[in-house]
């Protein structure tokens, strides 16, 4: 099964579904006759996965087309240790051999020489002439350890349906393109006026009848598409203010020009 072709499916299926009504049972069940699958067939662990992670991120706005990686199969490293065998002490050669490597002639306790060549191959028949072969060592972890490995997942308890529907209502008002603080504005509100209140911001965002995703997209474009309009529609104004501004400055400079013109010519007037 192609994971990418399976996201991509899904995400199409929850932008146009009502979030609100429908399951995710009832969204794999969606998927397998729009796949052409046998039915049962995305109840696999792996499939559920894939199909739980696409819900998310489509409600959060982080859907992206990339597949998601598979899990990294738990490798047992337990018999990666290796303890090396304690290296053997070699006895040192007895003082006959010794004698025998100097030259000297071996003479025994009754002072009849020995034969020296025959006592050197007695002692290096003793010492091995291939290494013997490490052998690998287990080891074995304390119960202890293997509690402290085993990751500790915490109990979350299940929402309730209002409380399910709040954060549904949420995600859209988010998907709208407004960012609210929540703890202020449903401050000291029951769960049945939370709703009421956060589908009437549905409303006056221009959200009408049952909220999808694909209604609140549109609203945050037609909000965007507003701000520009209006950031557009700023710019003359403000070339005009300052073009009639620099109009009044020139005439108060023309008109103050010339009273020192007519003032200077009634001076002039009078010398004469």
């Amino acid at each position: 099964m192609d994971t990418d072709k399976l996201r991509t499916a899904c995400a199409q299926l929850v932008g146009e579904a009502d979030l609100n009504e429908t399951t995710a049972r009832q969204i794999r069940r969606q998927l397998e006759e729009r796949l052409n699958l046998d039915a049962g067939t995305l109840d696999g662990k792996d499939y559920k996965r894939i199909i739980k992670t696409c819900i998310e991120e489509v409600i959060n706005g982080t859907y992206t087309e990339k597949p998601i990686p598979a899990e990294p199969a738990h490798v047992d490293d337990e018999n990666d240790a290796e303890v090396a065998p304690p290296s053997r002490a070699t006895s040192p050669a007895p003082t006959e051999a010794a004698s025998a490597t100097d030259g000297s002639p071996n003479i025994s306790s009754a002072g009849i020489p020995k034969d020296t060549s025959v006592d050197e191959e007695s002692e290096l028949s003793d010492v091995p002439t291939t290494p013997r072969p490490r052998k690998k060592a287990r080891v074995v972890e304390s119960p202890a350890e293997t509690e402290k490995k085993k990751p500790s997942r915490k109990s979350k308890e299940p929402l309730s349906k209002d409380e399910q529907k709040i954060a549904s209502l949420k995600s859209y008002i988010r998907m709208c393109g407004i960012r609210r603080v929540w703890s202020q504005d449903l401050n000291g509100l029951s769960p049945k006026e939370q709703i009421r209140k956060l589908q009437q911001q549905l409303q006056t965002l221009g959200v009408e009848g049952r909220p999808t995703i694909a209604k609140c997209k549109q609203v945050a474009y037609q909000r965007e598409l507003k701000a520009e309009c209006e950031s557009v529609a700023m710019n003359p104004i403000v070339e005009k203010e300052d073009k009639e501004k620099r109009r009044t400055m020139a005439r108060r400079d023309q008109s103050m020009a010339a009273l020192k013109a007519k003032r200077k010519s009634e001076y002039t007037d009078r010398g004469k």
